[in-house]
């Protein structure tokens, strides 16, 4: 939605139906981060995982009541996984950025709370406060309310760098194999061959919804 959609959604609704949807955004918010954690935890059991089978390749490895006879397979299988975490991490967080934006439209029209002067990139006090806890956001305060922006850029970017950290680690595990990729079997062409395709879409996602957002920021 852009600004104006939810300036007009404002005007046009009622305050009991405006705190009825607000209510629902934000138990949506508390879903969508329990979601985000259940989904990065998957991708640090997948990368676990994925390096005690290439440390075991052809024996069986064991991990609780999961028990694996050929880690071969596996090799192709967990980035294939791994990839549509990304995805999927990539499409929550999407969604996540647009209740915040809807948020802070809110702050600013319904509740008169002045953040016209915050960056778009940087979460108002209201906004912050009002949502789940954010660590980047909670880090990010002290550029808005400190003279240390230099500090807090440091702090924050390795945070940023983290954020593609997922992409560097499938790269990894698949670039080996596009070297003996005539000799591969169907099965694990099609295995490879997926993995990228789920890799571009997640990329084409994030760039088309970073696009959508400057221009309806404009």
């Amino acid at each position: 939605m852009t600004d104006k959609e939810i300036i007009q959604l404002i005007e046009d609704n009622q305050p009991d139906r405006l705190n009825l949807f607000l209510s629902g955004i934000l138990d949506k918010s508390k879903n969508l981060d329990r979601q985000l954690s259940l989904t990065s935890v998957g991708m640090l059991v997948l990368i676990l995982i994925y390096y005690l089978g290439k440390l075991n390749i052809g024996s069986e490895i064991q991990i609780g009541p999961l028990k694996l006879n050929d880690t071969t397979t596996l090799l192709y299988i967990l980035p294939l996984i791994f990839s549509f975490l990304i995805l999927r991490y990539v499409i929550l967080s999407s969604h996540k950025a647009e209740i915040k934006k809807l948020i802070r439209v809110f702050a600013k029209e319904y509740f008169a709370f002045d953040n016209s002067k915050v960056d778009v990139l940087f979460t108002d006090d209201f906004t912050r406060l009002i949502l789940p806890v954010s660590i980047y956001d909670e880090i990010g305060k002290f550029h808005l309310k400190t003279k240390t922006g230099c500090i807090s850029v440091l702090l924050t970017l390795p945070m940023t760098l983290l954020a593609f950290a997922p992409y560097f680690i499938v790269a990894i595990w698949t670039y080996p194999h596009f070297f003996e990729f005539s000799t591969l079997g169907l099965y694990d062409k099609i295995l490879l061959i997926s993995t990228i395709w789920i890799i571009i879409l997640s990329i084409f996602y994030f760039a088309k919804t970073m696009i959508l957002s400057v221009k309806e920021n404009k």
